[in-house]
């Protein structure tokens, strides 16, 4: 019987075969705040008005004091490369034709950061600590994902 208490993990039953489940990813609150945001060429970060952090990627609760993070605020799209790796093969182990540069950035005064794609830049020339800036996709590109963000590159003076 499917309820009897195994003695022996031989006892298991499997299932060799395919089992149909279908299910939906919702991004939450904060997830569709944030993302919103990006299709309007914009980094939203949760500010907790009880203990005074930002945190980005944003959360609807603060992680440090469990309050409501209370509001939203506008980031400077420019950060610090945190740390980085060269990605060679893809999800299924096959060489890429041409290795991809992966970062963490961290934005001034927000807590955690993004990991997203470097781009306009030789590996041989990325530095943890170098300032970058996010560049985002034309607007009739944009359908509010983490895929807004074409990719960062370093930060041009202006």
């Amino acid at each position: 019987m499917p309820l009897d208490k195994l003695s022996h993990p031989q006892q298991a039953r499997a299932w060799f075969d395919n089992i149909p489940i279908q299910n939906q990813y919702t991004v939450g609150i904060a997830g569709e705040v944030f993302f919103r945001g990006l299709m309007d060429g914009k980094l939203l970060a949760a500010h907790c008005q009880e203990c005074g952090r930002t945190f980005l990627p944003p959360t609807l609760y603060c992680g440090n004091c469990f309050s409501t993070s209370g509001e939203w605020r506008e980031i400077v799209p420019h950060g610090v490369i945190d740390t980085f790796t060269v990605v060679h093969l893809d999800l299924e182990d096959n060489r890429l034709e041409q290795p991809e540069l992966i970062a963490l950035v961290r934005f001034e005064g927000c807590e955690g950061g993004l990991i997203h794609r470097l781009g306009e830049i030789d590996a041989a020339q990325v530095e943890v600590g170098m300032p970058v800036e996010v560049v985002f996709r034309p607007p009739q590109e944009r359908e509010g994902s983490i895929l807004d963000i074409a990719h960062v590159r370093p930060l041009t003076k202006s």
